[in-house]
């Protein structure tokens, strides 16, 4: 997974900025302005998955 790789690699200073959203709203407008995204997740689920592969670094959430 990237974002475990990423946390391998890394050193001090680690930021991802992903796409996520919060509301149904958030996530319709998403789908739409999405071009080559594979994965679309809730906020919430990308937070799971960055604490179970022990991320350390910041994030920050693109919605449009």
């Amino acid at each position: 997974m990237a974002v475990s790789e990423l946390e391998r690699v890394g050193h001090k200073h680690k930021f991802i900025k992903a796409n996520g959203y919060r509301t149904e709203g958030e996530r319709i407008a998403l789908e739409k302005w999405n071009v080559v995204a594979k994965t679309i997740l809730h906020c919430e689920k990308r937070i799971n998955i960055f604490e179970e592969v022990g991320y350390t670094g910041y994030y920050y959430w693109f919605t449009p």
